[in-house]
């Protein structure tokens, strides 16, 4: 009996030491793993993302076709601060022709929220062709309108 004792305790022994070199083993795995993922982390350069720029032009005053007064603000998305340096002194351009488009349009051509969005595709259009013309690289992606108000007449 004394006999089947240690070998059950050695068995045993070799069951624990198996169990703590596995164990072992996995703390050292993981570990390494996390260093190399921290190390990593911190030698990567961040992805830098575009930040779209705002050009304001300021407010313009049209008179549309059946002689009502246009107030409209708007706002050209730009790719870049490079691109709003180029286009930024031909803000006084951009004002002429959004009030162009303005007169162009009548009261309910510019009334409501999809005859807006219309109004604004074609300013955009038409400083997109201006700058074209111009041989102007940059391109207004999107228009925000700060101001649209149809005064009363």
């Amino acid at each position: 009996m004394a006999a089947a004792s240690s070998s059950q305790r050695g068995a045993s022994g070799n069951e624990l030491k198996l169990a703590l070199l596995i164990g072992l083993s996995m703390a050292v795995v993981l570990l390494s793993v996390w260093a190399y993922n921290q190390l990593v982390s911190n030698n990567a350069e961040e992805v830098v993302r575009p930040v779209p720029t705002w050009l304001g032009v300021s407010k313009v005053r049209a008179q549309t076709q059946d002689g009502r007064t246009l107030s409209v603000q708007v706002n050209f998305m730009l790719k870049d601060k490079e691109e709003l340096e180029i286009l930024s002194p031909y803000e006084p351009v951009f004002e002429s022709l959004v009030a162009q488009v303005g007169s162009e349009f009548n009261t309910e051509q510019v009334t409501g929220s999809e005859r807006i969005l219309q109004f604004g595709d074609a300013v955009r259009s038409s400083v997109n062709d201006y700058l074209n013309e111009q041989h102007v690289k940059p391109r207004i992606k999107r228009i925000a309108f700060e101001e649209f108000r149809l005064m009363p007449s």
